[in-house]
């Protein structure tokens, strides 16, 4: 799904850009964001357990959520809303459709991945001992997919 969307933002772009600037210039730009942070998050979505919370892994940003602030876990359509003490509830939001892996007869992986933090949130016994090192905590990949996006809207203009 990333790969095709990226194919997308590419062809976008090359689409925009072709005819010398106008209006679509303003279209790409708006649509760029959306299609940057879906791409981002279709490549490199990732949740990782240690000792100490949840290493989520975003778009733009990964965060990290302790044990100790974790209420609840609930999978909603294609998102998984783990329930903090304090403040407002996080959003996850992972990779897939639902709807389709049923019809394909599979779980979706989004309620598979929300049972699993569930389990560990209740059950302590069960998480990992030891703290994830920083090639497993995930990277952000929206801020590259900028870069890469900005040096193709240039090869664009420059082979025109």
């Amino acid at each position: 799904m990333g790969i095709g969307l990226l194919l997308v933002q590419g062809g976008g772009i090359w689409a925009a850009l072709e005819n010398g600037p106008s209006w679509s210039w303003l279209v790409m730009a708006a649509g760029a964001v959306w299609l940057v942070t879906s791409v981002a998050t279709a490549l490199s979505w990732r949740i990782t357990a240690d000792r100490d919370g949840l290493w989520v892994t975003g778009a733009w940003r990964v965060r990290r959520i302790p044990w100790t602030v974790i209420t609840s876990v609930r999978h909603t359509d294609d998102a998984i809303r783990v329930g903090r003490a304090k403040d407002s509830s996080v959003d996850i939001s992972p990779v897939g459709w639902a709807w389709l892996e049923r019809r394909l007869g599979h779980e979706p992986g989004a309620e598979r991945a929300a049972d699993e933090i569930r389990a560990l949130s209740l059950r302590p016994e069960l998480r990992p001992e030891e703290e994830a090192p920083a090639g497993r905590q995930g990277m952000p990949l929206a801020p590259p997919l900028v870069a890469l996006l900005v040096l193709w809207g240039a090869a664009v203009l420059l082979l025109l």
